[in-house]
């Protein structure tokens, strides 16, 4: 028996290596991808610089928009920045290098255009590069129902034959593909924890809209039925 376990372990081992090593490399190939259709390129930035910062908006922390300039105080990663922020209530802030854009002065921005590029960034939603438009939040729901029905607007550029495979594929296993995440009932995952005592705090406080945007978040689950109110010494005070 133990060295059928042994050797049950040694192949999960092997099989989550050249998982991550594939990964490794699907991740490296759709970067490259990315970075040659939206040609981007590296930033950063020095102690002193001047830039935009992609922050909440005052009494809206669901939104956010393009604000400052502000000035770079220090680098503590290669993408992480301290910024300073005098006129808002916290007067510096840790932001990630996504987002920041360097700020020209008006009478450098004539000059500079030639070096301004359009920088892509990971965020909620679409957006430009002025700025002063406003950045709201995406609800994060499964829409696969509508990209089914209109599924040859998806495959517009496969052959007849690649997209009737597709279609097919999907058709077969279309339970795995509805607007609401299921359940795996194959197996169970306890985390043992032995002596360790549960970790408790209150949660942090929150303004009426994101308490609200909060609620609804954990009550969609709920509704699903993928979480349950839990009597765990451990549970979150969400939940």
């Amino acid at each position: 028996m133990a060295a059928y376990v042994n050797k049950f372990k040694h192949r999960l081992q092997t099989a989550i290596s050249i998982a991550h090593n594939h990964l490794s490399k699907a991740q490296a190939k759709m970067k490259e991808q990315f970075d040659k259709v939206h040609n981007t390129e590296e930033r950063s930035f020095n102690k002193g610089d001047l830039v935009l910062a992609l922050l909440p908006l005052a009494n809206q922390p669901l939104q956010s928009r393009y604000a400052g300039p502000f000035r770079i105080l220090k680098r503590t990663s290669d993408v992480n920045y301290v910024i300073e922020t005098p006129k808002r209530r916290k007067k510096q802030r840790h932001v990630h290098v996504n987002l920041l854009k360097k700020y020209y002065e008006r009478g450098d921005l004539k000059e500079n255009m030639e070096n301004v590029r359009e920088v892509s960034m990971v965020v909620p939603s679409n957006v430009s590069s002025e700025h002063n438009e406003i950045i709201s939040m995406v609800e994060p729901n499964l829409t696969n129902s509508v990209i089914l029905a209109k599924l040859d607007d998806k495959l517009i550029h496969l052959s007849a034959a690649q997209a009737a495979n597709i279609g097919s594929l999907l058709q077969e296993y279309g339970k795995l593909f509805s607007d609401v995440p299921r359940l795996c009932p194959l197996l169970d995952h306890d985390v043992e924890t032995r002596d360790a005592q549960p970790v408790r705090q209150a949660p942090y406080r929150l303004n009426a809209e994101k308490r609200a945007f909060l609620q609804a978040e954990v009550q969609r689950p709920k509704e699903q039925g993928i979480i349950s109110p839990s009597l765990s010494p451990g549970h979150h005070p969400w939940c």
